[in-house]
C-alpha cells in the first residue's frame, strides 16, 4: 500500500512541481499531499488494501475505517473513488 501511495505522490511531485515559480518548500512538500486529488488518491489506495486484507475482523476494522474516510471525501471533497476502479 505504502509504495503505491509513494509512487502516485512521487509521480504528481514529478508533474506539478515543473515551473520555477512552483519550486517554494511549501509547494514542494506540503501543497501537493493537501490537494483534493492526492488525498482522494490516498483514501482509495488505502480502501484497496483494506479490501485485500486476509484476517477477517483486522479486514472489518479498516473497512470501517476506509468507509468512514471515504464519507468525509465524498462530503468534504467532492471526490468518490470506488475501491474496484483502476488507477
Amino acid at each position: 500500500m505504502f509504495d503505491t501511495i509513494r509512487a502516485d505522490l512521487k509521480r504528481k511531485k514529478e508533474m506539478y512541481v515543473v515551473r520555477q515559480v512552483d519550486q517554494t518548500w511549501f509547494n514542494r512538500n506540503l501543497k501537493i499531499y493537501l490537494q483534493q486529488g492526492s488525498l482522494a488518491v490516498i483514501i482509495f489506495r488505502f480502501g484497496q488494501w483494506a479490501i485485500r486484507l486476509k484476517l477477517p475482523v483486522i479486514r472489518h476494522f479498516f473497512r470501517l475505517i476506509y468507509f468512514i474516510l471515504k464519507l468525509g471525501a465524498i462530503v468534504i471533497l467532492g471526490i468518490n473513488l470506488k475501491p474496484a476502479a483502476t488507477i
